[in-house]
């Protein structure tokens, strides 16, 4: 199939949307406010810098903003991205609950599915009320 140099270069409408879709986001006063930058998301949007092109910039020439605005953004200095959230086991907690429900757990099992999972149909009554 023979393609056209034209049609090469000619943004889309889909690329258009997502290129407006960036500008309005990353352009935002809520998103500049509310958006935690730090070396991480700075390095994944700084990967936007490498789309564009002239050609780019005068199908759409809004995009001269979001492209200084990523250039200022390279210039910037962002705090370090924190490190992963680390969950720990605390065998103190689980001491504590076997010394205190030790040979109560039937017990506990069945008022909690009296509670729970067993409602009469007062109980769903009131429950759909709320």
């Amino acid at each position: 199939a023979v393609v056209s140099t034209q049609s090469v270069t000619e943004m889309n409408k889909m690329e258009g949307q997502v290129w407006l879709g960036l500008l309005t986001f990353l352009m935002s006063e809520h998103c500049q406010t509310s958006y935690q930058l730090n070396s991480s998301n700075q390095a994944a949007i700084l990967k936007l810098r490498s789309h564009f092109n002239p050609t780019i910039i005068n199908q759409l020439p809004v995009l001269v903003d979001l492209q200084r605005y990523l250039e200022e953004l390279s210039i910037m200095s962002v705090p370090a991205s924190r490190p992963p959230l680390i969950l720990e086991q605390l065998p103190e907690l689980y001491t504590c609950h076997e010394t205190t429900c030790s040979g109560k757990w039937a017990a506990i099992a069945e008022a909690h599915f009296r509670s729970i999972f067993c409602m009469s149909s007062d109980r769903l009554r009131k429950q759909a009320e709320k």
